[in-house]
């Protein structure tokens, strides 16, 4: 018992309680804040170590110091007591209203930004999908809320030799995806949602397309080999669990090769769901490959995938790749619109070797002169505004939406204007902006 007494009076407990609800204040401010600053993932878990480590070293000068109107002084080891006077309490007055502020403060931050609407339910999903999810006894309402004119393309197999083209395969996939993205009567899953089951090959098709709200489902495979590739491509009745149609295609390795392919897949795919659905569904606009240099496409693929999968790391090698298509190729517009949103955003992550902020600017603006819709080039120029020391929101959501309305595929427009709808503190248009 003297231990805990002694635990009382040098007022141990009260530093413990109040370190903890300052931790859990700063943990959820910077849970919420840093992703819109641009700061790596990696440094809200460096918060969580140094809160974590800093409590017991709170405990150990709480034990040794004590705070008094002369300043920080060492605790005496023993002090004559008055049985007079009452015995210190565990947590003072002010102990407990300072912890009640600091996690109101927590609290308040945190229903911010989850308590907002369309969080509640399946998974943010609402409507009949997530009634029929919510009974198990409706699988008819959840398959008829799915349009038949629907279609997800997932993530290419890398069949090559060597199993090292998986960027390619991915962007063999990406590439189709945005052919038939620009078919107005046909919902097409954004590569987001649809690359998200890239590595759960334990699902079924059907289940993939349930949880995808499509019907149908591409799925293919990529095998590069020397100077010849071959493409197969397989298109899924998710209901039947049937194929519906497939096809084979072997070529050398040309751009021109690479981008035929892609049309024609598209091209089979519109032919098959008009004949199957009984419906007007036109032809897909063709690939717009950009450049008839192989090497430069293949240096496109591999920065895009690269900023795609973003991190410390893989940014500055996005910059590399993607300079490399357009040193290759420098009519090769879509490479320069992609490269501008990498050198965008550089400077977020702590390259400071160059100017990154001001040649993405350049790249973005070039990209547009050239393609005046570029929706790469427009997400730069977005982000650009809202950076510091500019952070003119109003302009930076005007180029987002510019860049949404020229591709709705855009996925990387989508996030920013959430985050900056997010930064000014409008989440039910954050909230949108994720879900268009």
């Amino acid at each position: 018992m003297r231990f805990f007494e002694e635990l009382k009076r040098r007022k141990v407990f009260r530093v413990a309680v109040v370190y903890v609800a300052t931790a859990f204040v700063i943990l959820q401010a910077a849970d919420i804040m840093l992703p819109s600053l641009g700061v790596p993932g990696w440094a809200l878990s460096l918060i969580v170590v140094l809160v974590i480590l800093g409590f017991p070293i709170a405990l150990i000068l709480a034990w040794a110091l004590e705070l008094t109107p002369d300043g920080v002084r060492v605790t005496p080891s023993t002090v004559e007591s008055d049985p007079s006077e009452p015995a210190p309490s565990l947590l003072g007055k002010r102990t407990v209203f300072i912890t009640a502020l600091l996690v109101a403060v927590g609290v308040g931050l945190g229903a911010g930004w989850v308590l907002k609407p369309g969080d509640s339910g399946s998974m943010g999903r609402t409507g009949p999908l997530a009634d029929a999810e919510a009974d198990p006894a409706a699988p008819d309402l959840a398959a008829s809320a799915i349009p038949d004119a629907s279609i997800a393309v997932l993530p290419f197999a890398d069949l090559s030799p060597d199993g090292d083209q998986q960027y390619f395969s991915d962007g063999i996939a990406e590439e189709i995806l945005n052919v038939l993205s620009r078919i107005e009567a046909l919902s097409v899953t954004s590569r987001t949602s649809a690359f998200a089951f890239k590595s759960q090959s334990e699902l079924s098709i059907p289940d993939i397309a349930a949880s995808l709200g499509v019907r149908h489902v591409l799925e293919g495979s990529v095998r590069k080999a020397a100077d010849t590739i071959r493409i197969t491509a397989q298109l899924i009745d998710a209901r039947s669990d049937q194929h519906v149609w497939s096809g084979t295609f072997d070529r050398e390795l040309t751009a021109q090769n690479v981008f035929a392919i892609q049309d024609e897949i598209a091209a089979a795919i519109t032919e098959e769901l008009t004949r199957r659905l009984n419906v007007r569904i036109d032809a897909a606009p063709g690939a717009a490959g950009g450049t008839g240099d192989i090497d430069a496409y293949q240096a496109f693929l591999v920065g895009r995938d690269l900023f795609i999968n973003r991190n410390y790391d893989n940014i500055v090698r996005s910059i590399e790749m993607l300079e490399q298509a357009v040193e290759a190729d420098p009519d090769f517009v879509r490479a320069r619109g992609w490269l501008a949103m990498a050198y965008s955003v550089a400077t977020a992550w702590g390259y400071v070797d160059s100017n990154f902020d001001t040649l993405g600017v350049s790249a973005a603006e070039v990209t547009l002169a050239a393609d005046p819709a570029n929706a790469e080039a427009l997400t730069a120029l977005g982000f650009s505004r809202q950076g510091y020391p500019v952070s003119d929101y109003a302009g930076a959501i005007n180029y987002y939406e510019q860049a949404i309305a020229a591709d709705p595929q855009a996925t990387t427009a989508h996030v920013w204007l959430a985050q900056a709808w997010r930064d000014l503190g409008f989440f039910d248009r954050a909230t949108a902006a994720t879900q268009r």
